[in-house]
């Protein structure tokens, strides 16, 4: 009587040829956590920005800054060096290169600049759908720029109070 052989030996030789394919692959990317804090100096006050946009260049890879200017962006990359770009309304885009050699943590810290004069005039639409301003007709009101900084109130929502007719501005 013959004895059967077990396939055993050849599923183990093809779990060990899939494990040291994953470990290549694993080594190829590496998984990194960028943290940092986003702030603007005005008038001698450093103040912590909220609601910025953090994203690594040339990669799907973004967060936003939260209440307190921190923020966190995970992401599996390739090593090399990328362009970490800080940006939001209001304020000048800042782009900070970061070399990353191995999974780890790194820092990365930006201190944007207020750009006012970018702020050319704020378009208010009732409607959710994307629209152009010449579907929109008589429903459009435009409020430019000069006459958000009369008031000089420093914010944006109380500048718009009362220069739209019908708008309630909250």
């Amino acid at each position: 009587m013959k004895k059967k052989q077990s396939r055993l030996p050849g599923k183990l030789k093809n779990l060990f040829l899939l494990l040291a394919l994953n470990m290549v692959v694993a080594c190829c990317f590496a998984q990194v956590n960028i943290t940092g804090k986003v702030s603007v100096t005005s008038a001698g006050t450093t103040n912590d920005l909220t609601g910025i946009s953090v994203t690594l260049k040339g990669t799907k890879f973004g967060t936003g800054t939260d209440n307190s200017g921190a923020y966190k962006l995970s992401a599996t990359v390739t090593p090399g060096k990328y362009i970490v770009v800080f940006s939001g309304v209001g304020y000048q885009k800042e782009e900070v290169p970061v070399t990353i050699s191995n999974a780890g943590d790194y820092t990365v810290d930006a201190q944007l600049t207020a750009s006012v004069s970018s702020l050319d005039e704020v378009v208010v639409t009732g409607t959710s759908a994307g629209t152009t301003r010449r579907q929109l007709g008589s429903y459009i009101s435009s409020v430019k720029a000069d006459d958000l900084t009369k008031g000089a109130t420093g914010n944006v929502l109380a500048a718009l109070q009362g220069k739209t007719a019908g708008a309630q501005i909250t």
